[in-house]
C-alpha cells in the first residue's frame, strides 16, 4: 500500500458542516477520513463525498469537549478528480477540523479497522501509547489539529 494524498478543511464559525478542499481520488483507492470538533455532546451524523463513495465508522475518541471521529471506506472508492468529503455533526460546532488521506494498493479492494489502539490528549505536547501491529501491511493514521480562531492546522 502507498500514500497518495491528503487534502483537509477547517472552520471556525458554528456550522453543522465541515468539507475538505477538492482532491483527486482514484478508483479502486481507499480514504481514511479523521474528523474533529469542539463541542461536548455532538456527534458526527455521517460522511459522504461528491463521488457517492460509502463510509464506515470506525472510532471515536474523547477528552474534554473535543471529540475525533475515525472513518473510513470499507470497499474501494469510485474515482472522482474533483472529490470533495463532507462531514456533517449533530449540532452546532464552532471548531471544526477534517482531514482525508487517500492509499492505494490494497489487497483484496477491502480493508478492516484495527481500533486495538488509540490516543487522544490536548495541549502542546501529545503522544500515543504503545502501537501493537496486529496484522501484516497495517496502516497507521495520525492527526493533528488545532482548536482556536488564532491557529492553522
Amino acid at each position: 500500500m502507498a500514500f497518495v494524498n491528503f487534502t483537509q478543511g477547517a472552520a471556525d464559525i458554528a456550522s453543522t458542516t465541515i468539507a475538505a478542499s477538492a482532491a483527486s481520488h482514484t478508483a479502486t483507492n481507499h480514504l481514511f477520513v479523521i474528523v474533529a470538533w469542539d463541542v461536548a455532546g455532538d456527534t458526527v451524523v455521517s460522511v459522504a463525498d461528491t463521488a457517492l463513495n460509502s463510509y464506515s465508522q470506525a472510532q471515536t475518541l474523547s477528552s474534554g469537549t473535543t471529540r475525533i471521529q475515525c472513518w473510513y471506506t470499507p470497499s474501494a472508492i469510485t474515482g472522482n478528480a474533483t472529490n470533495i468529503v463532507t462531514a456533517t455533526i449533530s449540532g452546532l460546532a464552532e471548531f471544526r477540523r477534517l482531514g482525508v488521506w487517500q492509499f492505494s494498493d490494497f489487497a483484496g479492494n477491502s480493508i478492516t479497522w484495527d481500533t486495538g489502539d488509540d490516543a487522544l490528549g490536548t495541549g502542546t505536547a501529545v503522544a500515543t501509547t504503545a502501537e501493537t501491529i496486529s496484522v501484516a501491511n497495517e496502516v497507521i493514521v495520525a492527526a493533528g489539529f488545532f482548536f482556536s480562531a488564532q491557529d492553522t492546522p
